[in-house]
């Protein structure tokens, strides 16, 4: 069985660092995404899709599987759109065809 005396005291110290590390990473990876885009499908939704008087405001985006995930929120609920990088082509649904 293992004791406790006999972990190293800089094993744990580099487990910590290198969680911190991927942490780091991920979250770099997940808020890379353009403002110009973010900007464009919120004026969209604004403009085309919110009833007037009303105004959507950004939750989050991050990309995942080569698109943008825009989540924006209306009256205190959340919708998830998705949209091109460039911001040209956004949609409320996507299909999976690799299942």
């Amino acid at each position: 069985m293992y004791s406790t005396r006999n972990i190293d005291p800089w094993m744990i110290v580099s487990l910590v660092l290198l969680l911190v590390l991927a942490y780091m990473v991920v979250s770099e990876t997940r808020s890379s995404v353009s403002s110009d885009a973010t900007n464009r499908v919120m004026n969209f939704i604004n403009s085309k899709i919110v009833v007037q008087g009303g105004n959507a405001s950004l939750v989050k985006a991050y990309e995942e599987n080569g698109l943008y995930v825009i989540v924006w929120q209306l009256n205190n609920r959340n919708y998830t759109y998705y949209a091109t990088k460039d911001g040209q082509l956004v949609f409320p649904r996507y299909f999976n065809t690799s299942v």
